[in-house]
């Protein structure tokens, strides 16, 4: 069996130290693959993820220098000589520090990979972490290696510029602030820009959905106008998730770049207003389908139409100038002034419309038939409301900040808005990663445990098959597995 695993030598044949070379790996390499695992289609979204590589690496870096610490020759050695003293068995390796444990070695590789995989860290961190804490404990315990501090001094005592863990620490920072540059090129792909965008096109298409589906509903008879009003529902409640995505992605913008991180807030609750009025087209959708334009249909809608189209313009061009001025950082005194004015008329055309349901709904008979005429003016009042709350919060807001720029402490106000939400981000981010709702979650412990066997399995191949494809204490195997793992079973079949 000994002999199959290293291509059929010996143990003795193949434990000296030429039959482990030193395996070839420059700094530029890390540069590059930190630039593609981290860049992505957002500036907030590729430094959220180059934070991510250069936590696990640091992680892994920190470990290793522990381990350097304890032993600070790593398992570096030779074969035992015929010549040597009786020491040692000819052929065995002998280490050149005598208190190296092999074992604790071993303990020290397997543990380290079972506390990334288990624990509540991004994708990115654990993938990071695990290939350099894989590739950092093969040569330390490589006879051929062992530990290499380094020889060019840092300003830190004891700390060298060419020890492996520094070079692949500064590389790594390299390599994300690279990333993070790539989506400055040509102009800055801001996750809050993005955002904004989807925003203001939602915004867009909800009023004309609205405008679509009054115009339908009021009508006198079915026609295929209902089966394309459904589809842009569909469409636009499917497309509506990114925004929130790429919300949380951009504080990473505003930590970093300190700045707009009240837009980002104002964006955030513009979010959840429009989700609210998202919610509603559900409700339209039924309504419009289902309708058969029989019975009282056409008695409660005749008087009811004029004012539903009005409130639809003036409410859904409320909500599109609301939206339209949240990344200004400085509005004008007069569209303030016209979200005021348009706010008081939504609510006016809110109290007639109530009005004319209430006439109109106790002239005409209580039937179930006029079921979907209620649920779709409740759902028009529902949104005119959310458009006239959501710019009461606008205006009140650009008033706050005129108020603070007034009295010169706007900026002191936006730093400490930054650090803020920085310390609370590492901290929520610290206690999410250990928490036990997490760690004990049944898709969690199969994901670790799945990968950990793998990992596992690569890294003791990777010691000791040698012959063929094979070479003794090779990271390569365990290492690319690393950067392969997924939490879903299909995509990790995709990335291998």
């Amino acid at each position: 069996m000994k002999r199959w695993l290293h291509g059929g030598q010996t143990r003795d044949q193949i434990s000296g130290v030429a039959c482990c070379p030193k395996p070839t790996w420059t700094p530029g390499r890390n540069v590059v693959q930190m630039v593609i695992f981290s860049v992505f289609r957002g500036t907030g979204t590729t430094m959220m993820l180059s934070w991510q590589g250069v936590s696990g690496t640091s992680f892994a870096c920190l470990n290793m220098l522990v381990m350097m610490y304890i032993y600070p020759h790593g398992g570096s050695g030779h074969v035992c000589q015929e010549n040597e003293p009786g020491q040692c068995v000819q052929g065995e390796i002998v280490r050149d520090d005598p208190a190296y444990s092999d074992l604790f070695c071993w303990l020290d590789t397997f543990g380290v990979l079972f506390l990334f995989l288990l624990s509540g860290s991004q994708i990115n961190t654990i993938k990071f972490g695990m290939s350099w804490h894989i590739f950092f404990m093969m040569n330390f315990m490589n006879p051929a290696i062992g530990a290499t501090p380094g020889k060019i001094p840092s300003i830190i005592p004891g700390l060298y510029l060419d020890n492996p863990c520094v070079e692949t620490f500064i590389t790594s920072v390299a390599g994300g602030l690279l990333a993070v540059l790539a989506t400055f090129v040509p102009f800055p792909l801001l996750n809050a820009r993005n955002a904004f965008n989807e925003l203001d096109s939602q915004t867009a298409s909800i009023g004309q959905i609205w405008r679509e589906s009054v115009v339908y509903f009021c009508g006198t008879q079915r026609s295929a106008k209902c089966v394309q009003i459904e589809t842009r529902i569909d469409t636009l409640v499917t497309t509506s998730s990114h925004v929130q995505a790429s919300l949380e992605d951009a504080w990473w913008e505003s930590a970093i770049l300190g700045r707009r991180e009240d837009t980002r807030q104002l964006l955030l609750t513009m979010r959840e207003n429009l989700r609210d009025m998202l919610d509603m087209l559900y409700a339209v959708k039924t309504c419009i389908l289902q309708e058969d334009f029989q019975g009282q249909h056409q008695d409660f809608c005749e008087p009811l139409r004029p004012i539903m189209e009005s409130m639809v313009g003036e409410a859904l061009t409320l909500a599109e100038l609301c939206v339209n001025s949240a990344w200004n950082s400085q509005v004008p005194e007069t569209l303030i002034q016209a979200l005021e004015t348009s706010v008081g008329k939504v609510r006016r055309l809110q109290k007639e419309l109530v009005a004319a349901y209430q006439q109109n709904y106790s002239r005409t008979s209580r039937h179930n038939d006029l079921l979907d005429e209620s649920i779709l003016v409740f759902a028009l009042s529902f949104t005119a409301r959310k458009s006239a709350d959501l710019a009461g919060l606008v205006t009140s807001r650009h008033r706050q900040q005129q108020a603070l720029e007034a009295g010169g402490i706007g900026c002191l106000l936006r730093a400490r808005q930054v650090w803020s939400a920085l310390l609370r981000k590492l901290w929520t981010s610290f206690l999410s990663t250990w928490s036990p709702s997490v760690l004990l979650e049944c898709d969690h412990i199969k994901f670790a445990v799945r990968n950990y066997i793998a990992i596992t399995l690569c890294f003791v191949m990777g010691v000791y098959f040698q012959g063929y494809v094979f070479t003794p204490y090779s990271p390569i195997m365990a290492s690319t597995l690393a950067l392969l793992i997924s939490k879903y079973k299909n995509s990790a079949f995709t990335n291998n």
